[in-house]
């Protein structure tokens, strides 16, 4: 599931990320040193976070979103375990749930436990954007590791968390739960449980103008009605909706890709060409076989 590695944009901080320094010692040493990178950089997209929400630019957001393919590749139990100590609160029931999930580390010298982003503040609450994001980076990580029944459930969490906060700066991060929710249920084979939420988030997108979020949804739904086969749906909902002009280009991709599928399956074979030539041209160009990995990249 996991893409090979990509040259990445420089962000602010410069043309590498803080945990692509070079490091030196044995490989234990290494290993703890890549680890507290990882965390410095995670804490960095959190401040993004925490910014984008007292500015409410959403520039700051989107370099969050921009970043997961970046975060997810360095993921493992270390950070996450170091994450959930460093930011949840105490008591916290999401504290206690996410340590369940993740094992102990092997290593009792692992420099994890001292990291304290929230120095003075560990008793008072996240902001609900941030406590969005570090929970998204533990469904991704459990997808990633095949725990998938576990990343279910989590992900069920997720969204019982965005149901209850209804705020514009939590659109973007939104976007991305709502994909890694489908792709959990879609590996477990139960991806049909799915689609009635995905309705009503994409009315709720829908009345309330978040572009960004309605595109992903519609794609989410295609998807789930083209994976069961189900055609006269998919066709009955290109015809209803509006996909948003604004919508990024790889949203755009996938989209017309879908549209390509129907128009094929509709035997219309010169418009479903003339869909999957555009998605092609929308698509990363980083990606020769993006037509293939429209789902997965």
């Amino acid at each position: 599931m996991k893409s090979g590695t990509q040259q990445l944009p420089e962000n602010d901080m410069g043309p590498l990320a803080a945990s692509d320094k070079l490091t030196d010692g044995s490989p234990n040493e290494t290993l703890k040193d890549t680890d507290e990178l990882v965390l410095e950089d995670i804490r960095d997209q959190i401040r993004y976070i925490e910014k984008s929400v007292m500015t409410k630019e959403l520039y700051y957001m989107t370099r969050v979103v921009r970043g997961l393919s970046s975060i997810r590749r360095r993921l493992n139990c270390n950070v996450l375990r170091g994450l959930v100590q460093g930011y949840f609160p105490n008591p916290s029931p999401q504290k206690a749930y996410f340590l369940e999930l993740l094992p102990e580390a092997m290593d009792t010298d692992c420099p994890i436990s001292s990291f304290r982003p929230r120095t003075g503040k560990l008793n008072t609450p996240l902001l609900p954007e941030v406590e969005v994001y570090l929970h998204l980076l533990l469904v991704i990580f459990l997808i990633d590791e095949n725990h998938l029944e576990e990343a279910c459930k989590c992900s069920n969490l997720l969204m019982d968390r965005l149901n209850a906060t209804n705020r514009r700066s939590m659109a973007l991060l939104a976007s991305r739960c709502y994909y890694y929710h489908s792709r959990s249920f879609e590996l477990v084979g139960r991806l049909d449980s799915v689609r009635s939420f995905f309705h009503a988030r994409l009315s709720t997108a829908t009345l309330r103008s978040n572009f960004d979020t309605k595109a992903v949804l519609i794609n989410l739904l295609l998807r789930n009605y083209l994976h069961y086969q189900l055609h006269e749906q998919a066709h009955k909902l290109v015809s209803r909706v509006i996909f948003p002009e604004s919508a990024p280009n790889n949203e755009w991709a996938r989209y017309l890709y879908y549209l390509g599928r129907i128009k094929a399956i509709q035997l219309d074979y010169s418009a479903a060409h003339e869909h999957l030539v555009s998605a092609l041209r929308k698509a990363p160009q980083i990606q020769p076989l993006v037509l293939n990995k429209l789902w997965t990249n």
